[in-house]
């Protein structure tokens, strides 16, 4: 999916994966390192909002159940409160949140290009 967005065959995407389970998130991280991408790794929103606001990243991959805040008043808050427009293309995962209705109204909300079903 990702390799549609931007030829990956040139040069590795820079990647934030949002994710509070670590060997999720360790295995997301290994895997994309493996195929040439930029991968930082954060468990909490409050990270992954300072690193947003910080840099600039071609990719966002949110677990929608995070602690503090969900991962989509995570990305609204940073479409919100970012000085300047947030370029990256979203990807939203959760392995709770299955419903259709929640999927469409979180990619609608969020302007996330997928919504990725966890275990995957």
């Amino acid at each position: 999916m990702i390799s549609r967005y931007k030829n990956v065959a040139d040069v590795g995407c820079k990647i934030l994966i949002v994710e509070d389970d670590n060997t999720l998130g360790q295995a997301l991280r290994e895997a994309l390192t493996r195929k040439g991408h930029f991968v930082f790794l954060v468990s909490r929103p409050d990270e992954a909002y300072q690193l947003v606001l910080r840099q600039s990243f071609d990719f966002l991959m949110v677990d929608c159940l995070l602690p503090q805040m969900t991962g989509i008043d995570l990305i609204k808050k940073i479409q919100a409160e970012a000085t300047t427009p947030i370029t990256a293309k979203i990807l939203l995962m959760s392995g709770i949140y299955s419903d259709k209705t929640f999927q469409q109204e979180s990619l609608q909300e969020t302007k996330a290009i997928g919504f990725l079903k966890k275990p995957f």
